[in-house]
């Protein structure tokens, strides 16, 4: 099947299950639909899918979204566009609302790990110039495909580039938040869009941990894997304002992926159950400490969550 016709048919049902509705939905239970990526063992590509969250009582069911290798996924807060890495180099856009692609920047070489802007209107991506230069972080206007930097990233180790990761966009599109790991080291860096400044995230307990989402208004933050936990079998939830740890989570396997629902009251996250292969999806209260199986522990690798209106 051709890769377009793949991705036009699939997602003709996804707009189909569009309508948000939730377990409880009439007494303030989760509502939306979570995209993630799935990876198989063996399978260098990944294939993004979505849950789609049901009404009280029902079976959350998978659906899969394009048969294409896409890496590297992204979707915005309303769920109306998703952006990936195409195979070519290519930065593709699709519109789940009328199930056509809708832009593909062509020969986006060396970039990778894009994401998404809020409001749908830009991509971050990472540039990685060969040969051990200092990465940058660049932005894609979808409207016009015009790109521009945003922030050059400092090594390291002179000579050796650090795997960067564009962790999220705070509220106002102004600023991101870029981690890099390099070896066992990890850094964490506030990139001002405009281009005027990239400086490093004073917040310690995201020191040494390469899972972790912010919610959509910028004032918690979800960690897994830091210092206080080196197993990643707790997720933290933090203050960023008041910079306080304002609850722990335990959770019996490592975690792979977070995310927040966009009124910051749920937590979905990946745990790998029975090896990295095997993962499973969860839903957390995090207030109430309330936690939901959305899948089963099922053969595959998640890399990727995103939670959508």
């Amino acid at each position: 099947m051709h890769a377009s016709r793949a991705v036009v048919g699939i997602l003709s049902f996804l707009a189909a299950c569009s309508t948000p509705s939730g377990p409880g939905g009439g007494d303030g239970g989760p509502t939306g639909r979570i995209f993630f990526q799935w990876i198989l063992p063996g399978d260098p590509g990944g294939r993004p899918q979505v849950v789609v969250i049901p009404g009280a009582g029902g079976t959350p069911e998978r659906v899969p979204i394009w048969f294409l290798d896409a890496n590297n996924p992204t979707v915005d807060t309303a769920g109306s566009l998703v952006a990936f890495m195409a195979p070519g180099a290519e930065l593709a856009t699709v519109s789940p609302s009328d199930s056509t692609i809708f832009r593909r920047v062509s020969q986006v070489e060396h970039r990778s790990r894009p994401r998404i802007s809020l409001d749908g209107r830009h991509v971050a991506m990472i540039f990685s110039p060969p040969l051990g230069a200092n990465a940058q972080v660049r932005l894609v206007e979808l409207s016009s495909g015009a790109e521009r930097l945003a922030g050059v990233l400092p090594n390291f180790l002179p000579g050796f580039t650090p795997e960067y990761r564009v962790h999220a966009w705070f509220p106002g599109g102004d600023s991101l938040l870029v981690g890099a790991r390099f070896a066992l080291s990890f850094g964490y860096f506030v990139v001002q869009t405009d281009g005027s400044r990239v400086a490093p995230f004073d917040f310690s307990p995201a020191a040494e941990s390469d899972e972790l989402a912010l919610s959509v208004d910028g004032r918690l933050m979800a960690i897994s894997g830091t210092p206080r936990d080196t197993t990643g079998k707790t997720i933290e939830i933090w203050d960023l304002v008041r910079r306080t740890l304002v609850k722990e989570l335990p959770v019996s396997f490592p975690v792979s992926a977070l995310a927040w629902s966009p009124d910051g009251r749920f937590l979905a996250y990946a745990a790998s159950e029975r090896g990295p292969a095997t993962s499973a999806l969860y839903v957390v209260d995090v207030m109430a400490g309330v936690e939901t199986a959305m899948l089963p522990p099922s053969n595959f690798y998640v890399s990727y969550l995103s939670w959508t209106r």
